[in-house]
């Protein structure tokens, strides 16, 4: 991935295409390891359930809860699994929250078992929206969106079911190491997100009419001055990998990420590939890669880039991720270039899941750009923070990010000043789950940029809302 001065990405989540033969995932080792009275723990227990009134059924027939369950635990002993559904869906708004979660996760078994994993999923999810604890539920989850081919939402699930209250250690990294497998094996994985954008500033370009060039007044054209405008923004990833050995594979990426507008003066297109190998053993992984890319900036090429980089992860528990990424890469501008030349960057990055619903990321950047030019090189360095919460019907994410900028010698046309940017983001986002389109969900997103320098052309702000089909992460 490029550095974010010079490329950005929508954020989306893995959308896996090919499904996989789910007993290689090892389901079976943890259910031992968790034990059947663990395992079951996540669920309801008819045991412990609290009587409530009979059900009615039919015109004239009153079943109560119990007989309902036992009425449908026979028919799906004989296969006749919508037959249970059907004797089960009244359970499912019981003012008893157990006899609600007995029935909501049968009916999602009995779903699995007619081989229809989505329909599955979304009884599952509604399960979990009361009981976000329920480890083995999430197993469950993990194993219909396997089978639907999403692994990387079912490696999510499982890195959230190993968060799960009141799990030993031992059962807990069981659960995570699945987890990670999952990814892992993959062999194609899949995103993409597209939408529109209302944007206050789509130039990134300063606010100010007029400049002083030399200690002389200015007037700056159109295409300089900050410009609102609505475009269709774009963005999708694939990754392909052939396992070698247990602890090799070689790994392609493509990745493409664009804003058009009416105006194509301003469209912005970036496309990137790498390519490499992963070695793994035990906790930690190592994946160099080489990187080749070039932005479109209106209806020309921007620059394109070539290099390498390195990305070292290692597993701190079964809840924690440290990843570590070193690039060396060189821009060329075909016609600006006083800004060509090398940029060195590293980046280290925490990931946590504080519970099976919350998640924080936080993430630490320093880069060195020697461009050709003294005043366009700088020095930057700042951090970013991701808090992100499942709330079963809906995804909610909240980022925010400081960086600062320092040039490497002044302007000496606009007053003789250096760069010393201060640049702060925050972003607020929402991923609702319970709408599909072609497996997409809706998303909207709120962004707002300042940066503060010095250097008038370097100063902005920008506010952006997205509204966009995406993959629920």
């Amino acid at each position: 991935m490029l550095p974010a001065q010079h490329f950005r990405l929508v954020a989306v989540s893995r959308w896996d295409i090919k499904p996989i033969t789910f007993e290689r995932l090892r389901f079976v080792v943890v259910r031992r390891a968790l034990g059947i009275g663990l395992l079951l723990g996540g669920t309801p227990a008819m045991a412990q359930t609290v009587p409530t009134g009979p059900v009615p059924v039919r015109h004239g027939i009153t079943l109560t809860p119990e007989q309902l369950f036992d009425v449908a635990g026979q028919l799906a002993s004989a296969g006749r699994w919508r037959e249970a559904i059907h004797f089960l869906e009244p359970l499912t708004t019981n003012p008893n929250a157990d006899y609600r979660a007995e029935a909501r996760v049968r009916i999602a078994r009995y779903y699995l078992a007619l081989g229809k994993p989505a329909q599955a999923v979304a009884w599952y999810e509604k399960l979990l929206e009361e009981k976000p604890n329920a480890a083995a539920v999430r197993i469950e989850l993990a194993q219909a969106l396997a089978q639907m081919g999403n692994i990387s939402g079912a490696s999510h699930q499982m890195q959230r079911a190993a968060a799960a209250k009141g799990l030993p250690d031992a059962v807990s990294r069981a659960i995570g190491q699945v987890g990670a497998a999952l990814q892992d094996d993959a062999p194609v994985r899949f995103s993409i997100s597209l939408g529109i954008a209302p944007d206050t500033n789509i130039n990134h370009a300063t606010q100010a009419q007029a400049v002083s060039i030399y200690g002389l007044p200015f007037t700056l054209n159109q295409n300089a001055q900050a410009q609102s405008g609505i475009g269709v923004t774009s963005s999708a990833d694939i990754v392909v990998q052939h396992k070698l050995d247990s602890g090799t594979r070689l790994v392609a990426e493509l990745a493409e990420s664009g804003n058009s507008y009416r105006d194509t003066n301003f469209d912005d297109i970036a496309v990137t590939t790498n390519v490499g190998a992963e070695f793994v053993h035990d906790k930690v992984s190592l994946h160099p890669a080489l990187v080749l890319g070039r932005r479109w900036y209106g209806t020309q090429a921007l620059y394109d880039v070539y290099g390498a980089t390195a990305t070292l992860k290692l597993a701190l528990a079964s809840k924690a991720l440290l990843s570590i990424t070193s690039s060396a890469l060189q821009f060329d501008y075909p016609t600006r270039t006083d800004l060509s030349g090398p940029l060195y960057s590293d980046t280290i990055s925490y990931e946590r899941a504080l519970s099976p619903r919350t998640a924080l990321q936080v993430s630490l950047n320093l880069a060195r750009n020697k461009a050709a030019s003294a005043p366009e090189a700088f020095l930057t360095y700042g951090g970013s923070g991701t808090l992100s919460r499942d709330a079963g019907r809906f995804v909610v994410y909240a980022r925010a990010g400081f960086s600062r900028t320092l040039g490497d010698a002044p302007f000496v046309a606009f007053g003789n000043v250096a760069r010393d940017d201060r640049l702060y983001e925050g972003e607020l986002g929402l991923i609702y789950k319970r709408i599909s389109l072609w497996g997409l969900s809706p998303l909207i997103r709120v962004k707002r940029d300042v940066n503060n320098s010095p250097v008038i052309l370097y100063a902005y702000h920008e506010n952006r809302i997205e509204f966009a089909l995406t993959k629920t992460f």
